[in-house]
């Protein structure tokens, strides 16, 4: 209804919605979620499903959101700016999906999202589309630190750009599969583009253009980095850095 205001004031000790039901399925709708010194702007422990729509959640000290739970999750035509970690956090077997949103203003050497592996046993499985990320330390960073905890990225048409270090990031610490999908997106004017880091790591990169890095566009350390050919790399400070194959698209 036009001229209605539906806000979270989050004040130091607190998060601004908690979520640690098993089995129970949240729906959050329009809400403005500001920090006001307080930790995350939601936080979900346990349940099935949350969904978030047309939400603004920012200046919390800790994430935006924090999901820590094998749950379903959507976040579509949001903004989570301006957090003092990560402004989206999935661990330990979210299944989540973002869809037109904006990651801004993480910079606190964290990212726009993060993806985080701490349980064995687990895959975390994770999509973004038509999305903007900017401003942040790491559009997405992903790390597995657990050798079973399996990490699944996607990354497509989105914007994934100023982000001081990084643009995408996959990282395995004990050898666990961390894959990263990336196809037709803009990486450009960040500290580097995509770049993987040691065994367990797997990336595919389709059809991105990769501008203006001020270190690397496309750089791999120890895992296994395939092209379809087709992205635009230049004017980056390295172009390319150890080992990317080239196969053909099917």
């Amino acid at each position: 209804i036009g001229g209605l205001y539906a806000g979270i004031s989050v004040f130091p000790g607190a998060n601004g919605v908690t979520i640690a039901t098993p089995g129970i399925n949240v729906v959050l709708r329009g809400l403005a979620i500001n920090g006001q010194g307080g930790n995350n702007g939601i936080n979900m422990t346990a349940g099935n499903r949350l969904t978030v729509e047309n939400c603004v959640i920012s200046n919390l000290t800790q994430n935006g959101i924090n999901v820590n739970a094998a749950a379903t999750v959507r976040v579509t035509d949001s903004i989570v700016r301006d957090n003092g970690f990560h402004g989206i956090c999935f661990q330990n077997g979210a299944k989540a999906t973002i869809t037109r949103a904006v990651l801004s203003g993480h910079d606190n050497n964290s990212g726009g999202i993060g993806v985080e592996g701490n349980a064995a046993s687990t895959t975390t499985i994770i999509d973004v589309a038509d999305s903007t990320l900017d401003g942040n330390s790491y559009g997405i960073f992903t790390s597995s630190n657990i050798a079973t905890a399996t990490i699944k990225i996607s990354v497509r048409d989105s914007r994934i750009v100023r982000n001081a270090d990084s643009g995408l990031v996959t990282l395995s610490n004990q050898g666990a599969a961390v894959s990263l999908s990336a196809s037709n997106n803009m990486l450009a004017n960040n500290g580097q583009g995509i770049i993987i880091f040691s065994p367990g790591t797997k990336a595919w990169v389709s059809g991105n253009t990769v501008s203006d890095n001020t270190r690397t566009g496309l750089f791999n350390n120890g895992g296994v980095f395939t092209s379809a050919g087709n992205n635009a790399v230049y004017g980056n400070g390295t172009n390319t850095n150890a080992v990317i194959t080239t196969v053909a698209a099917q």
